[in-house]
């Protein structure tokens, strides 16, 4: 499993590096590069939702856990496609707000979840200082990310949805990088290979949500760009952390399955 996931990512990056030197941001290239890393987010996501059964399902910490990320991998790598069907046949190169957002947005809170549990199995770390530091460090990075970074957008020429999503999106990657940032400040090498990894993609997966939006805001996004590489490494990461998970847990081969 492992092998294919590197084998995608891979090709995922030549694709990119190779539209770097392309003079038109809006080429058919650029457009099913969203559909190509699209596909890391779907392998993840159903190779975690294929075994994840075998962890004891939702009778398990475990089990939750791997489901709840899975989706959230799931339901991103659909977006991802839906984003470029609104690139190649409706001729919109930036759909935002639009239906694949109504994809997008579940990665967080089920990714989130998902990681709280696996957290959670660690019960004598849990503690109250702790909460009290990922709530502490949620408002700080969250209110820097919206007053000074992402500004969001939300005059009148903003409809609703819009407006909705402008606060979601950043509030939501504050989230991801805030349990990212706790589990980085206070576990280091106590934790399983896999904890770090899913801090890790969570970390990038918000990094890119925040830049995107700035690029967004500013007119400089185009797909392809930087951005989307930090999208596709981040469902690189988490779809690492899933198998990693399923390796020392189940026991399955990671390359030969």
């Amino acid at each position: 499993m492992l092998l294919i996931l590197f084998v995608l990512q891979f090709l995922t990056t030549v694709w990119w590096i190779v539209l770097q030197t392309f003079p038109s941001h809006s080429t058919i290239w650029n457009f099913v590069y969203n559909g190509v890393y699209g596909l890391v987010f779907l392998y993840g996501g159903i190779v975690g939702s294929a075994f994840g059964t075998k962890l004891g399902g939702w009778k398990s910490s475990i089990g939750r856990a791997t489901i709840l990320i899975s989706s959230g991998l799931l339901f991103y790598g659909i977006g991802q496609f839906v984003w470029m069907y609104y690139n190649m046949y409706l001729h919109n190169n930036v759909p935002y707000p639009s239906l694949a957002d109504l994809f997008f947005i579940l990665l967080s809170p089920l990714v989130g979840l998902g990681f709280w549990y696996i957290l959670s199995m660690y019960r004598t770390f849990i503690s109250r200082r702790l909460i009290i530091e990922l709530f502490i460090t949620l408002i700080v990075i969250g209110s820097i990310n919206i007053i000074f970074v992402t500004r969001p957008d939300l005059s009148n020429e903003v409809g609703l949805w819009g407006k909705v999503l402008n606060i979601y999106y950043p509030l939501s990657d504050s989230l991801l990088a805030s349990l990212a940032f706790i589990t980085f400040r206070t576990g280091g090498g106590k934790f399983e290979k896999s904890i770090l990894l899913f801090s890790a993609g969570m970390l990038l997966m918000s990094t890119a949500d925040t830049l995107f939006t700035f690029r967004n805001n500013t007119g400089a996004y185009w797909n392809g760009d930087i951005t989307d590489l930090l999208f596709a490494l981040g469902g690189f990461t988490l779809s690492w952390g899933i198998i990693r998970t399923l390796e020392s847990f189940v026991k399955v081969d990671p390359v030969k399955t």
